[in-house]
């Protein structure tokens, strides 16, 4: 919105002008640090945020095994882990 910025300070936009911006996508690094503080739930609601944005995500989110794993949800997270793939390093 740099754009939307310039032309609000000029009084040139008009309100059907403006660009949607869309949700933003929390990062694994997100996750992973709500998991480090023994935030297990919004660990998961953050993982799951992330495959939703990404299908393809979802196989590669190792730590959201560990966060299943930590919900008790243990059939998820031999699931999730069985979900690797070779060159996701884990």
């Amino acid at each position: 919105p740099l754009f939307a910025a310039a032309a609000l300070s000029t009084g040139t936009a008009r309100a059907d002008s403006a660009v949607p911006v869309p949700p933003r996508v929390p990062t694994v690094y997100e996750g992973m640090s709500a998991l480090a503080a023994g935030r297990v739930n919004g660990s998961l609601a953050l993982f799951d945020a992330i495959a939703a944005d990404d299908p393809e995500q979802t196989a590669r989110l190792w730590p959201r095994g560990i966060a299943l794993y930590y919900a008790g949800r243990y059939r998820e997270a031999a699931d999730q882990f069985a979900a690797l793939r070779p060159d996701d390093g884990g």
